[in-house]
């Protein structure tokens, strides 16, 4: 099979070797020049390099980007990062010059592209995704997420607000244990551990925010306040920065004010839903 890759950055040329490696006639374009890769086709410009292929990876900066590289694709996969409403403005842009369109989100890093650790989410034409489902699970473990174009990209920014808050959680704690002249490497057993056992506890709030039924939750918003007062003081009081706390905080104080203090922590859900989500909960 022939397959074009436009953008040679980190993901795109570890997405291009890999493809080569699985034995597939590959094209590559980079816009700036001297970037390579060994066993494909290396064209000079970007319509050179789709005409080559029926099938187009774009693996570059931005959604625009690829809108000005791209047009003449007869299938499209995008792998720029972007916002859902990049996406869904891509996809009405491919509509519009009649290209079958993919919307693809990578959770991955280079050294992983191939391998069971990388996982790829798309959405929008389903005959794309299954047309070429053999390559793109070469690539990654793939998931597919409907036709709307724009949720690979909301799902992306929703795993990556889990971690973001992972992150700042973990730098936050060695922060405090720094104090205590705790190294960090000693600190990652124990915090894995722990979080394994917070990852657990997900289905359940999960469970209850479904159900909208908060009552009766093991962790209530006002044991959490309270924990949350204790951690926040006991940062100042080391000279740790509290910036990461305050706002879950100020969240829980909401949720409490406006009287659901014994229920789940769950429900602060509905301190940070929008109209929009209600209206995706209520049906």
């Amino acid at each position: 099979m022939k397959v074009t890759v436009l953008g040679l950055g980190q993901m795109g040329a570890a997405i291009a070797v890999a493809l080569v490696k699985a034995g597939y006639q590959t094209t590559v374009w980079n816009r700036s020049p001297g970037k390579t890769v060994e066993g494909a086709d290396h064209a000079k410009t970007a319509a050179e390099a789709i005409a080559k292929s029926p099938v187009v990876i774009a693996a570059v900066s931005d959604h625009q980007t690829a809108r000005d590289i791209s047009g003449s694709a007869k299938v499209l996969i995008n792998l720029a990062t972007g916002t859902p409403e990049q996406a869904k403005e891509t996809a009405d842009w491919a509509a519009e010059r009649g290209i079958d369109y993919l919307d693809g989100a990578m959770l991955a890093v280079p050294s992983n592209i191939a391998t069971p650790e990388a996982h790829f989410l798309y959405s929008g034409s389903k005959a794309v995704f299954e047309d070429n489902r053999e390559m793109l699970d070469l690539l990654a473990t793939s998931v597919y997420l409907g036709e709307d174009p724009a949720v690979a990209a909301l799902w992306d920014s929703a795993l990556l607000s889990v971690g973001y808050a992972t992150f700042f959680g973990f730098f936050h704690a060695l922060a405090l244990l720094e104090t205590a002249n705790t190294r960090p490497s000693e600190f990652v057993p124990v915090a894995r551990q722990s979080l394994q056992g917070l990852f657990g506890f997900l289905g359940e709030l999960a469970g209850e925010i479904e159900k909208g039924d908060y009552r009766g939750g093991a962790s209530p918003v006002d044991m959490n306040r309270a924990v949350l007062g204790s951690l926040v003081g006991t940062s100042l009081s080391r000279g740790v920065n509290a910036e990461t706390l305050t706002p879950i905080r100020a969240l829980l104080d909401r949720r409490s004010a406006d009287g659901h203090g014994s229920d789940s922590l769950s429900s602060v859900i509905e301190v940070l839903r929008t109209g929009a989500g209600r209206r995706v909960q209520e049906g």
